[in-house]
């Protein structure tokens, strides 16, 4: 729905078409997932002195925003794949092959500098703003918001549609230079965003935007509180491990 709105592309007429690339989209999610909750952790061991001092709140947006950038290396080749699997009407390997054979193995790179701001803004809004806002709600005790799944629930609703108002146009250029592979229309991002809006405004360039506004928020529920549960389990596992310590220390005493 969102890539035909974004290129103009008619609709699927068949329930099958409808799910086209859906296997592999979701099976590449996985380990962009995993890429991104781990350099997240792995940046924030690095800024926050291996965890000896707190980390302030543009410090975990922003650290979000880098490990979404940094995934895009493997996001956005899948992406591409799934783009032009629909386009195509091939299998995935038969995609892949097409692709390299006709193109290079290169042009599956192709939009990397627009997937690396849309990654960037993405996990910066789950994996930073989400989990921000809600601890942030959380400490203003309103009523009605102050439990762990409203307070998550209210910060993944506006840190999700906050992201996908900001990367939107991004992502509409994104999706158009990952369709035309060759190059014919859209170039490069920037050229994208201009030519996009100059054909038919501001509103061509939030085409599926609805329908990226619903994915987004629903993601970023379920992956910062996936990720707010794991975290709370680390620290309750390291909680008891330090208590064992302490009462073998007092017996060796």
């Amino acid at each position: 729905w969102k890539y035909c709105l974004q290129e103009g592309r008619a609709l699927p007429r068949s329930l099958p078409e409808w799910y086209r690339g859906v296997v592999p989209n979701a099976a590449f999610m996985v380990p962009v997932t995993i890429a991104q909750i781990w350099t997240n952790g792995f940046l924030e061991s690095i800024v926050s002195n291996g965890g000896t001092r707190e980390l302030s709140n543009w410090e975990k947006i922003g650290i979000g925003v880098a490990a979404g950038a940094a995934s895009a290396l493997l996001y956005g080749p899948m992406d591409l794949l799934v783009i032009q699997q629909q386009k195509l009407k091939l299998g995935l390997v038969g995609t892949l092959k097409h692709i390299t054979k006709e193109y290079g193995a290169l042009k599956l790179f192709r939009g990397i500098k627009a997937s690396v701001v849309r990654e960037g803004v993405y996990a910066g809004g789950y994996l930073g703003l989400a989990p921000v806002l809600a601890d942030i709600i959380r400490s203003k005790e309103i009523p009605g918001l102050d439990g762990n799944f409203l307070s998550q629930l209210a910060g993944s609703i506006v840190a999700g549609l906050t992201a996908s108002i900001i990367s939107h146009p991004v992502d509409t250029a994104k999706t158009n230079i990952q369709a035309d592979i060759l190059g014919v229309r859209y170039s490069g991002t920037v050229q994208s965003v201009g030519a996009i809006y100059r054909e038919s405004g501001i509103e061509s360039l939030y085409k599926g935007g609805v329908a990226r506004c619903l994915q987004v928020s629903a993601a970023v529920y379920v992956l910062s509180d996936l990720r707010a549960r794991a975290l709370r389990w680390k620290e309750q596992k390291l909680r008891k491990e330090k208590e064992v310590e302490s009462v073998k220390n007092v017996k060796l005493c």
